[in-house]
Parts: structure tokens; C-alpha cells; sequence
């Protein structure tokens, strides 16, 4: 495969981008592949943040939203060049941090472990295909070794990247509202999500059109509009920039997962303990 092209980056765009997103993610019980993974088990929440999702970052690329991302993408613009200033070490580099995560993940899981098993309600193939839950930690390694192949099968489709979600859902929309256009590897990649949800909520028995209350849907789509804000404005969401761009070693990738973390750290840490601790000590008084 050939060497992948960098293109420049905004680190303003980067960090806010980055950070609103992962406010988004929090608001929304999850980031946009997850709410792939809801309407694919009949989540009436997954629907809701995609939606708002797609009609957001179409907003962000050629709607009135551009004129205000646009001028924060032309500020702070930097050359791509971390592969390249890396070479040949970038292998290395992976290989320490993949081997320190390996030992500090099973150190954590085996604390972790559960102490009973869950019941199956089905037997045979059924029951080894749908039922039966991998190992915590080499079911992301197998994850990890399948989204690596996304490169090679992306390539193989006259293309150039991993896998993405931002792009091709926008693409969704552009081409259900136009004429001429296409569908791409990406767009395919996004309905493969949904389908696998789908069969393994079907397999499993646990597949149903499920509604919510009307603040889990508000949060749901307001979440989706702030992550679909934030990955327009950095270019990517979390699978693109946080999966794809670090592994080819693109300095936006990285910038943009550590702004994400800081989204969801911060996020998390208002609605979860700030808030509620607030609303306790105000109903003790």
C-alpha cells in the first residue's frame, strides 16, 4: 500500500472539535458508532443521535454552521509531519505502548473478574455464536486485528484509509437528497454496523424496538448535535481520529483523542459527580 497522505491540520480546530465531541458522547450514553450499534438493536435513543448527528455535520460542511467552523479550521494550521520525524521508530513506538497496555489491562481484568456466570438460554451454535462472551481483553484484540484489515479492504476498493463513520453518514444524506452520486467503501461500512447489531441483538433474543422518556431522547439528540458539531469542526470523530489517524501516526489523530478524553473526562465528571452531589447537599440542607 502506498504511503498515506497528511493533509494540514488546525490545532484550534483539533481541541475544540475534540473536546465537544466528547461532551456529546457523555450526553449521549455514547459515541456515534455506539448509536449505530442502538438502532441496529431497536433503540429509538440510537435513531435520535444519528439523525441529529448527520443534519449537524452537513450543517458543519455546507450548511449555516459553516460559517462558524469554517474560520476556526484556518487558524493555527500546521503541517502533517509526525510520520514522517518518526521513521522508522513509529513501529517501536506502537509495539511498547501495545505491550504495556496488554499487561495493564489483564492485571486489571483479572481483579475485575466476575465471580458467577450468567445462564444461557440456548444451546449449540446459537449458543456459541450469540451467547457465549470472549474474554474482555482478547475480544479487543481480535476487534483490533479486523480493524486493521479495514485498511487493506478499504485500499482493495480503490480507496485509501481504515474506516470511518462522520464522512460516509454524511454521504448518506447527500446521496438519498441528489442525483450521481455513488455509494462508497465508508457507506457500506456504516450499514455493515448496523446489521451486525441487528443479527447479534436478533441471535441473542435481545433484539426490540425500545422507546425512551423524554430526557434520555433530548439527551440523546442533543448529543448527537454536539458530537456531530465537534466532528465536523476536527474532521473526524472518535473511530476516524482516535483509531485510524493514530495508527498512520498523523499528529491531528492524536491531538484529537486527547481532546476527546479531556470532553469526556470533564463531561462525566459534571453530570455524574459534580451535579448530583450538588443536588444532595442542596436536598440535605
Amino acid at each position: 500500500m502506498p504511503a498515506a497522505d497528511y493533509p494540514n491540520y488546525s490545532l484550534i480546530a483539533m481541541i475544540i472539535g475534540g473536546f465537544v465531541f466528547g461532551i456529546g458522547a457523555v450526553a449521549s450514553s455514547g459515541c456515534i458508532s455506539t448509536a449505530l450499534v442502538k438502532v441496529g438493536d431497536g433503540r429509538i435513543t440510537g435513531l435520535i443521535t444519528m439523525l441529529s448527528f448527520i443534519i449537524t455535520v452537513s450543517s458543519v460542511n455546507n450548511g449555516l454552521l459553516s460559517n462558524i467552523t469554517a474560520p476556526l479550521q484556518n487558524m493555527t494550521v500546521h503541517q502533517d509531519t509526525m510520520a514522517q520525524t518518526l521513521q522508522p521508530f513509529a513501529i517501536y513506538i506502537i509495539l511498547a505502548i501495545l505491550v504495556i497496555t496488554f499487561i495493564a489491562m489483564s492485571s486489571t481484568l483479572k481483579k475485575n473478574k466476575p465471580s458467577f456466570n450468567v445462564p444461557y438460554n440456548y444451546t449449540g451454535l446459537r449458543n456459541i455464536i450469540f451467547e457465549r462472551r470472549l474474554d474482555t481483553l482478547w475480544a479487543a484484540v481480535i476487534i483490533g486485528i479486523v480493524a486493521g484489515f479495514a485498511f487493506l479492504s478499504n485500499y482493495l476498493a480503490h480507496d485509501y484509509g481504515g474506516f470511518s463513520i462522520t464522512g460516509p453518514l454524511s454521504s448518506w444524506l447527500t446521496f438519498l437528497t441528489s442525483n450521481g452520486m455513488s455509494i462508497s467503501w465508508g457507506m457500506y461500512f456504516t450499514v455493515g454496523i448496523v446489521l451486525g447489531s441487528f443479527v447479534c441483538s436478533l441471535g441473542n433474543g435481545e433484539f426490540k424496538l425500545q422507546g425512551s422518556d423524554g430526557k434520555t431522547l433530548f439527551k440523546a439528540f442533543i448529543g448527537g448535535i454536539l458530537m456531530g458539531f465537534g466532528a465536523g469542526l476536527a474532521k473526524g470523530c472518535l473511530v476516524s481520529n482516535g483509531l485510524v489517524y493514530t495508527a498512520m501516526f498523523s499528529i491531528q489523530g492524536w491531538i484529537a483523542l486527547v481532546s476527546i478524553f479531556f470532553g469526556i473526562t470533564c463531561s462525566s465528571l459534571l453530570m455524574f459527580q459534580i451535579i448530583p452531589s450538588h443536588h444532595l447537599s442542596y436536598a440535605n440542607r
